[in-house]
């Protein structure tokens, strides 16, 4: 049986997120990486930074670091994860 986990870390990076809450989101994100880590054999990570706009990371280095601004919408960022879901991964198959 395949054993295999998506996780779609998102943050906000509009002004409102100082550095201590960026790097708390990096600290919670570690510690739950290496947990799905142990409970599945593969995991992938798609990362997504919002402000009024959202997107998709391509690298780690970008979501923490990357530079964007703007005002606050989540919901851009859950229309992409929504969109992301359906044309990438079967949810039958994937946790």
């Amino acid at each position: 049986k395949e054993s295999r986990a998506v996780i779609f870390p998102m943050m906000d990076v509009s002004g409102s997120m100082d550095q201590n809450a960026k790097y708390m989101s990096h600290l919670y994100f570690k510690f739950l990486y290496r947990f799905l880590k142990k409970q599945y054999d593969r995991v992938e990570i798609v990362f997504i930074r919002y402000h009024d706009q959202a997107r998709i990371c391509e690298t780690a280095e970008d979501f923490f670091h990357g530079k964007d601004s703007g005002g606050t919408s989540v919901t851009n960022a859950l229309k992409l994860l929504q969109k992301t879901v359906a044309e990438k991964y079967n949810t039958n198959s994937t946790n």
